[in-house]
């Protein structure tokens, strides 16, 4: 009787008694609400075939971003986006929101972004799950231009600890790079520089034992107009 309020309120699986051959969300059937270890198994099966198909369309949007610019080098237009006093080297963070506000933060406290902003980079990974851990280790916090994004930039914060932010492929996450997006059209060729700089493992080690925060803008610098 409720399956389209269900449909509505951001349920990605619907679990019921009976067929719902008409749901628009993926469903599992199962015997009665006292489940027994059939149902569980079928339920666990349907969760794996979710996850799965969340990573592949995650990787999907990765590669089509790299498709986009097939011949390009590293522009800059990342470490444009960047300066000392939007890195933080060394963060202590609880766990991943708190991992995400101080990458936000630096955002806010820059005069970037607004207060609103901040609050939708947590929320959209409430809401949607860990789809910002784009690559290996490393995170893109993001909210919809229209929350409070004042200028395009970007925050880069090396955490202290790598923290779990509930990838199952990517995690832990080490770097946490926050965006101001206005528009996707004008962000893009930076989304492209960032992702082929923390796209590669080797590079992100590189990082790692950076001593102060102009070494690293020096390191991001230096990419420019490289084939990497």
């Amino acid at each position: 009787h409720n399956m389209n309020e269900i449909e509505q309120s951001g349920a990605k699986m619907i679990i019921s008694t009976i067929p719902l051959p008409n749901s628009k969300l993926p469903n599992v059937a199962v015997r009665s609400p006292m489940l027994d270890d059939q149902d569980i198994l079928t339920i666990q099966q349907k969760v794996f075939e979710l996850k799965e198909k969340e990573q592949e369309e995650i990787e999907e949007q990765e590669n089509r971003v790299i498709k986009q610019n097939p011949q390009k080098d590293i522009q800059g237009a990342f470490y444009n986006l960047l300066s000392k006093e939007r890195i933080e080297l060394d963060y202590p963070a609880k766990d991943w929101e708190d991992a995400i506000r101080c990458a936000g933060k630096i955002l806010y406290d820059t005069k970037t972004v607004t207060e609103q902003y901040v609050e939708e980079m947590v929320n959209s990974v409430k809401k949607h799950g860990p789809y910002i851990v784009v690559c290996k280790g490393m995170a893109l916090p993001h909210a919809d231009c229209s929350k409070g994004a004042i200028e395009e930039a970007a925050s880069l914060v090396r955490l202290k600890t790598p923290i779990e932010f509930g990838s199952v492929y990517n995690d832990p996450v080490r770097y946490v790079i926050g965006m101001s997006i206005k528009s996707a059209e004008s962000i893009n060729q930076a989304i492209y520089d960032m992702m082929k700089i923390f796209g590669d493992e080797n590079n992100m080690n590189k990082f790692d034992s950076l001593p102060d925060e102009q070494a690293v803008l020096d390191m991001v610098n230096s990419f420019q107009k490289q084939k990497i």
